[in-house]
């Protein structure tokens, strides 16, 4: 887990909403994940502000489509958008009231503890009548595929199933493995299921992030079902065609979040998608998603 600093002490002793002020990319993963646990840990809403950078820093389209594909990989509410203002500190004040937590990701704690007289946070502990923290992350390694999925976790031209029905077959996949110990295979599926239940893990790009933490996992693994006609994941959304289930545990949160930033990397790519849908064997799908990412 990454470290966080209280900035600002609490007065209240409920909160009544966490907001997360993020300007995007997979710094940003460390801050999202620790609002996503303290959610769900305090049964609170969150909501996001979004921070467009100013015009010279602004990413390129690909890069902003990364931003949304992570954030949405995580279990949160309404992302606000701030554009680009003058005066961002009293923007982002106005935005957390006093009985909010507001959360704000910074860089590792050397760049933190060199450059915080000034910075983003240190401005807006001065002027924050509410509890705030500072999340400091380095970017999550980024592991080559090879890593946390194999070929033989990979099940090409699956049809006819529903969403549970393909977890469940990616479950097997790791089970028949050997990824994944047989007598976990249940808590696998009760896991990735209740994730579901909480909210759906389609992510754009026709790509869906189904999940389970397991306790007693260690490490990193993901399973992938290739499904040309796409499944059906909840009403009213586009239906994905590529389904990454990924296990692992709070042991392995640094790991798991690389993982997440390398499929999103490739997925966004729509030559990416593309080719993988062409594969005709496994081996060719982990050589397509080996292939340069664009952002």
């Amino acid at each position: 887990q990454a470290p966080a600093y209280i900035l600002r002490q609490a007065a209240a002793q409920r909160f009544s909403r966490i907001v997360v002020a993020t300007a995007g990319g997979v710094h940003a993963l460390h801050v999202l994940a620790l609002a996503e646990g303290l959610s769900q840990a305090w049964n609170l809403p969150v909501s996001v502000l979004r921070i467009e950078p100013a015009p010279e820093a602004a990413p390129e389209p690909p890069r902003r489509g990364l931003d949304a594909l992570l954030a949405r990989s995580f279990l949160l509410g309404r992302t606000i958008e701030i554009g680009r203002v003058t005066d961002l500190v009293r923007q982002i004040d106005a935005q957390a009231g006093a009985e909010d937590l507001l959360l704000i990701g910074a860089p590792h704690f050397g760049v933190a503890a060199s450059h915080f007289a000034g910075s983003l946070p240190e401005q807006l502990a001065r002027i924050h009548a509410g509890p705030m923290l500072m999340c400091l992350s380095e970017p999550p390694p980024s592991p080559p595929f090879r890593d946390f999925l194999w070929e033989a976790n990979i099940t090409m031209g699956v049809q006819g199933r529903d969403r549970d029905g393909v977890i469940r077959l990616l479950v097997d996949r790791l089970c028949e493995s050997g990824v994944v110990p047989a007598e976990l295979r249940q808590t696998c599926v009760k896991r990735a299921l209740a994730r579901e239940a909480l909210g759906s893990t389609v992510v754009g790009c026709q790509t869906a992030l189904p999940h389970a933490l397991l306790p007693d996992y260690d490490g990193v693994a993901a399973a992938l079902a290739v499904c040309p006609a796409g499944v059906v994941f909840g009403s009213g959304e586009a239906a994905p065609k590529f389904i990454f289930l990924l296990v692992s545990s709070a042991r392995s949160h640094d790991r798991y979040l690389g993982a997440l930033a390398r499929i999103a990397r490739q997925m966004i790519d729509a030559d990416t998608r593309q080719a993988v849908l062409s594969c005709a064997t496994p081996t060719d799908v982990m050589n397509a998603l080996a292939g340069k990412p664009s952002v």
